[in-house]
């Protein structure tokens, strides 16, 4: 391929075929990261974030074990890369935007959307929670890793604060509401009733403490008309 300056011309056909062949390995690439952060989750899920290998995630994604040392480069930027999937692709991607109107609705969407996520993908919310308890020790845990680890939490919390300010805004909570408090008492509830979900779901009714919470929401915030 002609190196830029070199005065060689070539014409969109002649350029079209190189940028079709870097696609796909572009695009095996990006598969390849993704089974292999999931299969890092699964691990992390199963032994905790000490227990999880390079050549462990490799393997169980269905790769050789060298494959993550090449892709990633380290343990630690893979569980950079395991915190990030889990806070923008599974958390923030199912999070309701702040729109406007309709607070209190964009409230019950957010919790039933964090239910939902824990119940269909139980390993990753058990990994989250035994990410987060490494990230606070004091270990030699990556700093990278635990900085968004710890973010992951802080930004949860801040879009439900950013629901509510926004439903005072427009009237529909009521103004006397401190939006913080109330959104780090809905986010404490929340990862409280996903770890006793996730410790003994046999004796935790998940759908009905969900719409218990709902309900006290609805009649603490709303305004009364």
């Amino acid at each position: 391929m002609a190196s830029e300056g070199s005065g060689t011309k070539r014409s969109a056909t002649d350029r079209a075929p190189a940028k079709r062949s870097r696609t796909p390995q572009v695009e095996r690439r990006a598969l390849s990261e993704g089974r292999i952060i999931a299969s890092a989750l699964r691990i992390i899920a199963e032994k905790g974030v000490q227990g999880m290998t390079l050549a462990d995630a490799g393997e169980r994604a269905g790769y050789s074990r060298g494959l993550p040392a090449h892709l990633f480069g380290s343990r630690a930027e893979l569980l950079r890369q395991c915190a990030l999937s889990l806070s923008e692709q599974v958390w923030q991607d199912n999070m309701p935007l702040v729109a406007g109107d309709g607070a209190i609705d964009g409230l019950e969407r957010a919790i039933r959307a964090w239910i939902e996520l824990l119940h269909a993908r139980p390993a990753f919310a058990r990994a989250y929670y035994l990410m987060a308890a490494e990230s606070f020790r004091d270990t030699d845990a990556p700093e990278p890793f635990a900085r968004i680890v710890r973010d992951f939490s802080t930004r949860g919390q801040a879009r439900f604060a950013a629901l509510i300010a926004d439903g005072i805004r427009t009237g529909e909570i009521a103004a006397d509401v401190d939006a913080d408090a109330q959104s780090r008492l809905i986010h404490a509830t929340l990862r409280g009733l996903g770890m006793q979900w996730l410790l003994r779901a046999d004796l935790v009714d998940l759908p009905a403490l969900t719409e218990a919470l709902i309900g006290n929401l609805r009649r603490q915030l709303a305004v009364v008309r």
